[in-house]
Order: C-alpha cells, then sequence, then structure tokens
C-alpha cells in the first residue's frame, strides 16, 4: 500500500454514527493537534525560564560571532565545538541554530526556550509518522493507536525535562528531528519512483547530516535504513537492493568520518581530559548499576519523590500488566516478526555512542543522555500491544473474540495509565527546572547589584546556586563572571572584584580551597556574602576572628548523650580509659558540645582509632558534621579509612574543605560519625590546623613568588615561563617521601577517588622529606588548566593531607 494511503483522514463524507466518529477519531491529524496542545500544555513553562549553566557560554560565544567575529564561525566547521579543550565534538550546526536565535532574540532566553519547545513538538510528530509508516501493512486502527501512544508516552516522558527546560539541551532535540526526518524521508524513497526518490535520497542524507553536525546520536541511522528496507521494502530481505538503496547514507557516513578526522584529528571524540577521564573510570560502574536502568523506566526525582512514592507501585503495576500480555502474546506467535527484528536494534543503536556517558542519578542528572533511547522505549508496548493477531478473514470462536477485547481493553488502560503517570511526574520535574530557571534570574539580578555596588575592596561570594534536584543552575565560578558581562548585562562591571571558589570545570560544589579562601578574608576592606536560596538574596558572612588557639576535644566516657541515633543502639565500654564502641548502625557517633570556636581556628579533625571488627565488603568510611546534623549531608564531610591498616591509624577529616564550614559565626557543636557494622576504639580527636598536617605551597617564576591570582583561583602564567614550586613542611611530616604531582590537562584532584588519582596524574616529582624543597616544574602545554599539590608518604603509607593545590592556567 503506497504511504500516502494510509496517512489520509476521514476519506469518505458518507459514514454515518459511530463509524464517522471512529473515523475521526483515527485521523492524523487529530492526533498531532492533540500530541501539540498536550507538548505545550507541559512545557508552557519553559518559555519564562532562564539561561542555566553552561547557556551563559555559548550565549557569550556567538553574541562574539554576531559581533563581527565570523572566524569563530568557520572554527566550528573546521575544528572542535567553541574549541572548549574538554571536548572533542564536531557540531557545527548547533552553533547554527544558537546563532540564529541570538541574530533574532539577543540574550532574551524566551526566543531560545521557544526554539526547543518548537524541535521538541516536532521530534514528537516525526516519531508518529515514523511508527505509523511502518505499521502501514496494518489495519488503520491498529496503526494509528501505535502511532499514536508511541508518540504520545514518548511527549511526556520525565526524561525529558533536562532536554527541553535547558537551552543547551536542545543538542538531542535538534540531532533527534533530523534523524527522524531522514528515516521518514528514507521510508518515503523506498516507495518511490526515479526522480522523486532521489530528490526524497537527496533530503535523507542532508537531514542525516544536519543531525551529525548536531550531535553524534545520530550515527545509528544508516544502519536502520538498511534494516528499514531489508524488512519493509518492496522487495523483503533483498540483501543487494537494501545496500544500493543505502549506498548515499552508507557513503555519507564514510565521508563524515574522514572530515571528522580531518577536523578533531579523532574518529571518537567526546569529553576528554579530567572529564573524559572521570567518565571512563566509572563508565563500567554505571552500566553495571541496575538503578540507573530502573531510572530509565521509573523516572521519579528522589529530592520530589522518595524512595518510596505511589507512583512508584503503580508504575511497576503497569509495567507488569502491559508486560505480562506482551508473553502472553509472544507465547502465542502473535508479537511482530518484523519488529522482533527491528526495535532492538532501533536500541542499541541509540545506546552505543553513550558507551561513556550511560547512567543516572538520584535526581534524574544526565537524562539528556538517553534521550535518543527513550523512542525505542515508548514505541515498545504500543507496537507489541497494537500489532495485529491474525487475519481479519479468520474465524472467531466467542472465547476468542472475548479475548481480543480483553487484550485491547487492557493495552488501552495501561498505555493510558502509563501516559499519565507519566505526564504527572513530567509536570513536577519540569517545574524544577522552571523554578531553577526563576531562581537563577533573581541570583544574577542580585549579583549585578552586588557587583555594582562593589566600589572599594573584594566581595567574597559562597553559595552560588548549583543545582535544584536534577536542574542545573550556575554552572562554576567561570559561568558566574561569564554571567555578569556581555551581552547579559548592558555595562560594564568590576566584575575581578568578586572573588568565587566553585570548581573551575566541574567538581563538587561543595569543596573550597580553604587556605586561598583565609588568605582573601584577610585583607584589608574583603568581605563574604552567601546566597541565600530560601530568601533569594546575598547574607553577609561574619565569622569570629581567629583567636589563634585551637579548642581541645574531650572524648566522653558514657553513652548519653554522644550517640546521634535516636534508637542508640550502639554500645559503650570503657577500655583504659578509652571509648570502645561496639554495635553501630546507620547514624551512630560522637557528640562534643559546647565548643564555641571560631571556624577560622581549625581545618581539619584528626581522628586516632583502632578498627577491632568490620565488614570486608566495603570500604570504612568516618563522617563529620557540625552544629546541627544536616539531614541532607550539606554540613558533612567524610573520609575513607581501611580496617587492616596497622593501628592505631589516622584519618583525617577536612572540616574547612566545605565551605559552610565558614557560614557559621561559631562552630558550637561537632558530630563525628561512625562506620555501620563496625568495632572500634577511638583513641583521640584532634582539631588542627591545616598548617600543622599539610604542607604549604607557593608559586615562583625565575625564582621570584608569585601572589596574584585571578578571582576565580587561578593563576594565569606563560607556558615558556621558568616555574617553581616551593614546598614548606611542619615538623610533623619531615619524614618519608615528599612527592610533587601535576594533574593531566583540566583534571582535577577532587574529581577522583584516591583509587582513581593515579590515573589523571600526569607527572611526579619526587625528593626527600626536608622543611623546604624548591621543584623545577616541566613544560606545560598552552589552553589548559593544571592542578598542583604535595603530599608525604612512605610506601603505601601517608603522613599527614595533601597540601591545598595551585590551579595554573598555561596561556
Amino acid at each position: 500500500m503506497p504511504p500516502t494511503q494510509f496517512l489520509a483522514g476521514a476519506a469518505s463524507t458518507k459514514l454515518k454514527g459511530p463509524m464517522r466518529l471512529k473515523t475521526l477519531a483515527l485521523n492524523p491529524y487529530l492526533h498531532m493537534a492533540v500530541l501539540t496542545v498536550i507538548v505545550a500544555a507541559l512545557f508552557g513553562r519553559t518559555l519564562g525560564s532562564f539561561f542555566l549553566a553552561d547557556d551563559f557560554g555559548e550565549v557569550a560565544y556567538v553574541s562574539r560571532i554576531a559581533g563581527g567575529d565570523l572566524g569563530m564561525l568557520w572554527a566550528n566547521f573546521s575544528g572542535n565545538y567553541m574549541q572548549i579543550s574538554s571536548m572533542s565534538v564536531w557540531r557545527p550546526w548547533l552553533l547554527i541554530s544558537l546563532l540564529t536565535d541570538f541574530i533574532i532574540w539577543g540574550a532574551k532566553p524566551f526566543g531560545y526556550y521557544l526554539t526547543n519547545l518548537v524541535f521538541y513538538l516536532a521530534v514528537c510528530l516525526s516519531l508518529y509518522w515514523f511508527v505509523r509508516s511502518l505499521c502501514r501493512d496494518w489495519c488503520k486502527t491498529r496503526g494509528s493507536l501505535a502511532a499514536f501512544f508511541a508518540a504520545l508516552i514518548f511527549a511526556v516522558n520525565p526524561l525529558h525535562c533536562e532536554s527541553v527546560s535547558w537551552v543547551v539541551g536542545r543538542v538531542d532535540i535538534i540531532c533527534a528531528f533530523f534523524y527522524l526526518t531522514c528515516l521518514n524521508l528514507f521510508i518515503l524513497s523506498l516507495e518511490a519512483e526515479n526522480q522523486r526518490r532521489k530528490k526524497l535520497t537527496i533530503l535523507s542524507v542532508v537531514s542525516f547530516w544536519l543531525a551529525m553536525w548536531t550531535k553524534e546520536m545520530a550515527i545509528g541511522a544508516p544502519v536502520l535504513a538498511m534494516a528499514i528496507s531489508l524488512l519493509w521494502g518492496r522487495q523483503a530481505l533483498d540483501l543487494k537492493k537494501s545496500l544500493r538503496l543505502c549506498t548515499p547514507l552508507l557513503l555519507s557516513t564514510v565521508v563524515y568520518f574522514i572530515l571528522r578526522y580531518l577536523a578533531l584529528g579523532t574518529l571518537l571524540g567526546g569529553y576528554t581530559q579530567g572529564i573524559g577521564d572521570a567518565q571512563a573510570a566509572g563508565a563500567l560502574g554505571h552500566w553495571l548499576d541496575g538503578d540507573s536502568a530502573r531510572r530509565l523506566f521509573i523516572p521519579l526525582a528522589y529530592s520530589i519523590y522518595g524512595s518510596n512514592h505511589i507512583f512508584q507501585t503503580i508504575l511497576a503495576l503497569l509495567y507488569t500488566v502491559l508486560g505480562t500480555v506482551v508473553l502472553i502474546r509472544a507465547l502465542s506467535l502473535t508479537l511482530p516478526l518484523r519488529w522482533l527484528l527491528f526495535w532492538p536494534l532501533w536500541l542499541v543503536t541509540a545506546l552505543a555512542p553513550i558507551y561513556k556517558l550511560w547512567g543516572l542519578g538520584y535526581e534524574l542528572e544526565g537524562a539528556r543522555f538517553v534521550f535518543f533511547a527513550t523512542m525505542p522505549l515508548a514505541a515498545f508496548f504500543p507496537i507489541m500491544l497494537f500489532a495485529p493477531q491474525a487475519s481479519a478473514a479468520t474465524a472467531r470462536s466467542l472465547a476468542q473474540t472475548l479475548y481480543r477485547r480483553a487484550v485491547a481493553t487492557i493495552t488501552l488502560i495501561g498505555l493510558s495509565g502509563l501516559a499519565l503517570v507519566y505526564l504527572k511526574v513530567a509536570h513536577h520535574l519540569n517545574l524544577e527546572w522552571v523554578h531553577a530557571g526563576k531562581e537563577v534570574r533573581e541570583f544574577s539580578e542580585k549579583a549585578i547589584q552586588l557587583a555594582g555596588g562593589a566600589t572599594e575592596g573584594d566581595i567574597i561570594v559562597l553559595g552560588i546556586p548549583k543545582r535544584r534536584g536534577g536542574a542545573h543552575m550556575v554552572l562554576n565560578g567561570t559561568t558566574f563572571k561569564i554571567m555578569l558581562s556581555r551581552p547579559f548585562v548592558d555595562e560594564t562591571l568590576p566584575v575581578e572584584r568578586l572573588i568565587t571558589f566553585d570548581p573551575i570545570i566541574f567538581g563538587n560544589a561543595d569543596y573550597i580551597n580553604a587556605r586561598r579562601f583565609k588568605d582573601c578574608l584577610a585583607r584589608p576592606r574583603t568581605r563574604a556574602v552567601l546566597w541565600d536560596s530560601q530568601k533569594r538574596q546575598f547574607t553577609n558572612l561574619s565569622p569570629e576572628p581567629s583567636t589563634g588557639t585551637v579548642p581541645q576535644l574531650v572524648l566522653p566516657t558514657s553513652v548519653p548523650p554522644i550517640f546521634l541515633h535516636t534508637m542508640g543502639h550502639a554500645q559503650l565500654e570503657n577500655a583504659d580509659g578509652k571509648p570502645a564502641i561496639s554495635h553501630i548502625t546507620a547514624g551512630d557517633g560522637v557528640a562534643f558540645a559546647n565548643l564555641n570556636f571560631s571556624p577560622l581556628d581549625a581545618d581539619i579533625a584528626e581522628v586516632s582509632l583502632t578498627c577491632l571488627e568490620a565488614p570486608i565488603d566495603r570500604p570504612l568510611t568516618l563522617g563529620c558534621c557540625w552544629n546541627e546534623q544536616d539531614a541532607d549531608g550539606q554540613n558533612y564531610v567524610n573520609s575513607d579509612f581501611l580496617s587492616d591498616a596497622p593501628s592505631p591509624q589516622k584519618v583525617y577529616l577536612r572540616l574547612s574543605q566545605n565551605y559552610r564550614w565558614f557560614t557559621q559565626d561559631k562552630i558550637k557543636t561537632i558530630f563525628l560519625t561512625l562506620p555501620a557494622q563496625t568495632k572500634l576504639t577511638i583513641q583521640s580527636v584532634r582539631l588542627l590546623k591545616a598548617s600543622e598536617v599539610c604542607p604549604q605551597l607557593s608559586l615562583l617564576i625565575s625564582g621570584a613568588p608569585v601572589k596574584s591570582t585571578s578571582p576565580i583561583g587561578v593563576i594565569p602564567v606563560s607556558s615558556s615561563s621558568n616555574l617553581q614550586v616551593k614546598v614548606s613542611l611542619p615538623q610533623a611530616l619531615q619524614q618519608g617521601n615528599l612527592l610533587l604531582e601535576i594533574s593531566k590537562p583540566n583534571a582535577f584532584f577532587e574529581n577522583f577517588s584516591r583509587a582513581d588519582q593515579a590515573q589523571m596524574v600526569r607527572a611526579i616529582q619526587k625528593t626527600t622529606a626536608a622543611p623546604e624543597s624548591i621543584f623545577i616544574l616541566p613544560k606545560l602545554p598552552a589552553g589548559a588548566n593544571y592542578q598542583i599539590r604535595a603530599r608525604v608518604t612512605n610506601g603505601d603509607h601517608q603522613y599527614g593531607e595533601p597540601s591545598d593545590p595551585l590551579v595554573l592556567r598555561m596561556e
């Protein structure tokens, strides 16, 4: 049957009553109208949102092109996207979409989100036509319903909020549109003749290129085109003819990879340097993590729904019912054979490009990476359940008729229920993104006022909002500076007076370089402010001045009130005047109250302990929080230790590396949380200054000290400079070997576990520990950030803690 026939709507005006209503209900234009209304209702609020995270950098980049720097435009066709050193991708068409929006809308986010929404709707409609086209030999009712429910479930999938409600998230949406357009045009070309086939083939190839120039996720399109030709072509399983029909797409793939290699110097690409190393280190674990796969089907963000919401039960029930019907059809051999062959290939080609990026966090972080996979997943149940079961001419018994009607009823109720739950969840999740955008707008406005009023002295800015549930906010300190620059502000602001301590590229948002913070706070007329997300305003911080005295912590020897756990499971014994603690459950710990000292007085809690019994299947972790036990773990630091290490061993908890340590006027209480299912004896707990157990670093250029850093904590230096690092050691560390470690380009120590850090250390210089040592740095390639730190070791044993790192930007 030609494709144009099954796309016809209500073809006959002579139909009466129920038949006319049925024909109207199957009209493709009505289906598209319903999908349009649902998408607009679900994501309409996004149009009032604001730029988030990477949006600021990318809009600022295209603004320079619009301002006349056309060389930057050409650089994206001839090289890496936006020349981002931590990525190796070829995406010029993505840049064109952003540039077009900037030319039309400037720095007004409404227009960018409108583009996202229009393209998302286009993807939903394209998926509808794709499924309907491949179901064209079914009866009109089954083919129409399969296509409609596939597109509907896709349209309301909660995993799509990140792609729609984040401007940069459009990369998957635009790519998916051209990917589906390529396949839809290819399907039309299978039934076309001569010149029309050539035109459709050319348009299909152009769509493929636009998809690949947006994101590499479309690489599976030629493979799917081959499968479609073999399974749905005029002459099924004709390999020779299928190869001939797919030759333009296959040749385009070869040409694409050749040009990509010339542009990037690599065939694969993706994230590189520190980000790429971190992803590679955790890739296998993410694929083996069953929770990530579960969240693909039960997409409930933890911060909104918790761990045992009713929606989880409803979704599990719906999947069970629908899956049971599919199983029954499989046992009765009535599943569509062609789709059984095609669907797994569709899913595999959607997942293969994200082999390093797979994984969904508790808040559905990274949902955009599975955008392509949600297309075959959305189509699975509609296709398998609406597929014809037997010829219409086959005689049916009453039992067969009742069975078919029961299956149809269960299918309609199950799919409708799934779509409704998805719709409700997606609405909640998308509101998080919209509210995140609104907070970033207010944060931007208040930060502009803050910068405009900075006439004297510097202002330390802490608590830059990073995330609201799964929604991105302001990515890092670099993004913060861009947000306060053109084209987002109309005037030049003294942003160099705003000092931030956020990750340079990516990393733990709570992490802070405590030594740099104290040095900055000690400058004349420097003050610190904290962003309060609840009140949506900056508040002044006023930690008590340092007294120069570190308070002493006295270990309690009786149970009340030292244990935090409300059930009080832990048992305490007095072992030679030291507390021996057993039967520890989650939340048990030691409380030190009535301390009342300045957070500037101490940096580290040193815990000396002996582990008597411990489980062998997991690492042990000590934790520490202060003033009030924070349920969400914000006022919290922890450190792993070994149960079989020589006893007693010392565990260091770097309190002042959590910026919230400095948001307290005084520290009055400290809670030491203990590892569950462990028995241990605590010898002592001490508060220390970092200078007592950490090396201190200073940078020298040709022997002269360098003290100036950029407002984001980076020291810009020339790659041709004669760089040296001076390391000073406290007396406690003057033993063993002193190591100076240099990270790989754009890799940061705090982003890796201790086990993984060896993978990202570029160079190690070693010498015998001494009070002072001078290291000559090797020549470092320009165009990247590097971290340098020192630590003292003796074999596998580490003395004290590593130094706070220096961050260099090689120019």
